[in-house]
């Protein structure tokens, strides 16, 4: 390199190192936002050690005056006759959602929210107030109507909440009439439709007083029949109608309550070695019991229906005999008679059995056979209300999924040897499963978060509103957790993919009535749409838990 070369680049670098000098000796710009915002934006309490999706408590927050009220529900967990005390207040897990650049000293962990707490905050401007923390418990300031209908008359209604309507579905003419009904956690409604018979050709105004006993709402009835989505459910429709514990419905039996069968007007439960109980499917009131066609701890031991109020029952093998037996009666009046016969030479069956479609024109009846290293379910056809009495042996093929042990259900999509089929099972992939017919494998897997302490065991599918639906269930079974979830699947994707609904988790399972596990895995789900098309009714039952019934409509509103 040549002289004036090198003189040029020692130049360049003493002027780059001026510059950086000079930088260097320079005060840093005291970078702060214009305007300062509130600070913060969301404060939230919650009980330790509680996992329920309803443990999260807001704090209403005045910025005038610095102050925030936390308020917690008189009723906890929510619709049941759990009811919160100051004493419960004394130590809540707390946090606080702040702008970016705020600071909050001390730093929250815990407060006794029967007291005034105090804390610091410093905005994004380096201006510091006192907030003062306080609790509070209310009472539900819900005044709605989840379910009103006319049952000497056969009427159903759709409730709508935000305008205050009750729509009774007809044009007829429907005079006075006795109602039933059901209300929002703790209201009252006035005059009682269920003790005083109105005329409902008239414009009939029902007053509900909330659980805190001073929000109101006036509801008017009317003859009304609304106008239909044009496919699927009403977004945000599901409400819990009826919630009942086993234990108060008679069935006081540990770990033997294990299916259930959704008819039309009637929803049956089904207890290893008892009578069969009959509830009433829009209120879950007790209507009577009936006797079963065998009954043991290991013959009554599974029960289920079609789509045209058809109820099968069957027996479990090889512990009641190698013959898997399967009874048919009709509605809750008809008498069980033998209708499949199946000597399966010792294999393990009954603990499921499925039916998808009618039995009285056509259908797929599935069984899964359990105990094996491999995978397999029974399937018979059936024909024009005619039984194929030789099933077929279907193998699931997909290696990703591992032996389902003895907690199994399968439900089929179709009628045909290569329709596609649900599988709820404890194995890996810990996932419900959808399998494609035509090669037995996987065409989708949920993003349910399974998990080996969890035991997913029923399933059941149906179209509503010209719209696929799909029920899984999951279930605790030790001391500790809190699973026992149901998760509602729209299926129009052709896949597992939407979780549209979930019951809050910890909520309905035998953990939450009586504190025991549910040591033998016993639950079940059904969905049922009603007869006029509007509505959907999803239920499901946690052994020594809860039954529960969960409404959807397809109203356009």
């Amino acid at each position: 390199m040549n002289g004036s070369n090198m003189k040029k680049i020692f130049s360049a670098i003493a002027v780059l190192a001026a510059l950086l000098v000079a930088d260097c000796c320079q005060k840093p710009a005291d970078i702060k936002p214009s305007v300062a915002k509130n600070g913060i934006n969301s404060f939230v309490a919650s009980f330790p050690d509680d996992d329920r999706e309803e443990n999260a408590f807001y704090g209403e927050i005045d910025y005038e005056n610095h102050t925030i009220v936390v308020v917690v529900p008189y009723t906890y967990p929510a619709n049941s006759e759990f009811h919160n005390t100051k004493a419960k207040l004394t130590r809540m897990r707390v946090e606080a959602g702040l702008d970016d650049n705020v600071i909050i000293d001390p730093p929250l962990l815990y407060m006794d929210l029967t007291e005034p707490n105090y804390f610091n905050l410093t905005d994004q401007l380096g201006k510091t107030v006192q907030y003062t923390v306080t609790g509070e418990i209310r009472k539900s300031a819900d005044c709605s109507f989840t379910d009103f209908t006319i049952p000497e008359l056969g009427l159903v209604s759709i409730i709508d909440v935000e305008n205050n309507k009750i729509a009774v579905l007809t044009q007829d003419a429907v005079g006075s009439a006795l109602a039933k009904y059901a209300l929002a956690f703790g209201a009252t409604v006035s005059p009682d439709p269920a003790t005083t018979a109105l005329n409902y050709d008239q414009n009939v105004k029902l007053t509900v007083t909330a659980q805190d006993g001073t929000t109101q709402k006036i509801y008017s009835v009317v003859k009304e029949v609304p106008t239909k989505r044009q496919i699927a459910m009403r977004e945000g429709s599901g409400a819990v109608l009826w919630q009942k514990k086993l234990p108060d419905l008679g069935i006081t039996t540990k770990n033997m309550t294990n299916s259930i069968a959704a008819l039309s007007d009637y929803l049956v439960v089904n207890t290893r070695g008892e009578d069969l109980l009959v509830l009433n499917r829009k209120t879950g009131e007790k209507v009577k019991t009936i006797v079963p066609p065998m009954k043991g701890g290991t013959d009554n031991f599974c029960i289920t229906s079609d789509d045209a109020d058809n109820i099968l029952l069957c027996n479990l093998t090889p512990n009641s005999g190698n013959v898997l037996k399967v009874y048919r009666a009709h509605g809750v009046d008809g008498t069980f008679e033998p209708y499949i016969t199946y000597d399966g030479g010792g294999i393990a069956m009954g603990r499921r059995i499925s039916v998808y479609g009618n039995l009285d024109s056509r259908a797929v009846i599935t069984a899964p056979i359990y105990g094996e290293t491999t995978n397999r379910f029974l399937r018979w056809s059936v024909v024009d209300g005619v039984l194929n009495p030789t099933p077929e042996i279907v193998s699931v093929a997909d290696p990703g999924i591992t032996t389902w042990g003895t907690n199994s259900d399968v439900m089929m999509r179709g009628f045909t040897a290569n329709s596609d089929y649900l599988v709820s099972c404890y194995a890996e992939p810990r996932c419900h499963l959808w399998i494609d017919g035509t090669n037995n494998k996987f065409r989708s897997v949920s993003d349910y978060p399974g998990n080996p302490n969890w035991v997913p065991n029923a399933v059941d599918y149906v179209t509503f509103n010209n719209n696929p639906y799909a029920v899984f269930n999951s279930i605790n079974s030790f001391t500790w957790g809190s699973d026992d979830i149901i998760y509602l699947y729209d299926a129009s994707a052709n896949n597992l993919a939407d979780i549209i609904w979930k019951c809050d988790h910890g909520t309905y399972g035998s953990m939450a009535v009586s504190g025991t596990p549910n040591a033998n895995y016993g639950g079940d789900v059904a969905l049922r749409v009603s007869d006029d098309g509007f509505f959907m009714y999803l239920y499901f039952m946690f052994c020594d838990g809860y039954v529960v019934c969960v409404q959807f409509d397809c109203i356009q509103k």
